[in-house]
């Protein structure tokens, strides 16, 4: 049996130009088109094609050579799924039609689907990452999850690795020797030396237990006594009547209809854009 060829490369030069088709919030295009942007020059000085494998290459990168944040990440993984659904969708290249050849096959190219082959075919590279996301697609975590839950467990790994903490007597990393020090010295220094929010830094917590509690059945004992980190309030921006109804009187059809019912029924951007109207019984 001949083995399966690899998926051609995608073909999508119009790609600036179909991106404003999504209407996406301005702030998430810019962050779409910047990282296109960031992966074809990687793959122009790689010298890659647009390929799956060279989008996992680069994600590979950006993961181990970037300070982004767990959020950042997705978005940019968003973008790469993006532009190789839309790209699979175009000629693989730009060739004359000619009227007496009989249609061939074309392969359809790899695509990121919602749970994205980047990720899905990702199972890690060392042995402590395999196990959590064994761990993780066996309990069928949210795929936002295990992204989070990799990431702070990949600092934590690195920076045991770093200190030279919790080796075995053979001088690799240990899990099994970690202590509840190392684990307070951890989430103390976010929050002194990085100043990391409140948030991440219970992010981290989560995923350092579930790494050493659930993935490894190690427990470190009690390290409840860490330094927090500082919680910064956020004062809410509330408009007046007044400027509600300027606001609804600058919209018209749809979106002005969207943007009242939210007002009156408090629903949530999604679950406004999942409303759909039941067919008439007949």
């Amino acid at each position: 049996m001949e083995k399966d060829k690899p998926a051609p490369p995608i073909w999508f030069p119009q790609w600036a130009e179909r991106l404003p088709q999504l209407r996406l919030p301005a702030l998430r295009q810019q962050q779409y088109r910047f990282a296109l942007i960031q992966y074809l020059r990687f793959c122009k000085q790689t010298g890659q094609k647009a390929t799956v494998n060279s989008a996992r290459a680069f994600m590979q990168e950006v993961t181990d050579h970037r300070r982004l944040a767990v959020s950042q990440l997705a978005t940019w993984r968003e973008a790469l799924n993006w532009f190789f659904r839309e790209g699979g969708k175009q000629p693989i290249q730009p060739a004359p039609v000619r009227a007496a050849q009989p249609r061939r096959f074309i392969p359809k190219p790899d695509t990121l689907a919602d749970v994205p082959s980047l990720g899905a075919a990702d199972t890690g590279t060392e042995e402590w990452e395999r196990r959590v996301i064994q761990h993780l697609r066996t309990g069928h975590y949210r795929w936002r999850t295990e992204q989070a839950y990799r990431h702070w467990a990949g600092r934590f790994v690195r920076w045991l690795e770093k200190g030279h903490r919790a080796q075995a007597p053979t001088g690799t990393l240990d899990l099994h020797a970690v202590t509840e020090a190392d684990v307070k010295g951890f989430l103390s220094e976010m929050a002194t030396l990085h100043r990391t929010s409140a948030s991440s830094q219970k992010q981290a917590l989560n995923a350092i237990v579930f790494l050493l509690r659930e993935v490894y059945q190690h427990d470190v004992g009690d390290f409840s006594d860490f330094t927090r980190a500082a919680h910064n309030p956020r004062i809410p921006v509330v408009l007046s009547r007044e400027e509600c109804r300027q606001l609804f009187a600058a919209l018209d059809g749809t979106t002005r209809l969207m943007a009242e019912l939210m007002y009156g029924s408090g629903l949530r951007l999604m679950e406004l854009l999942r409303l759909r109207i039941p067919p008439l019984s007949p």
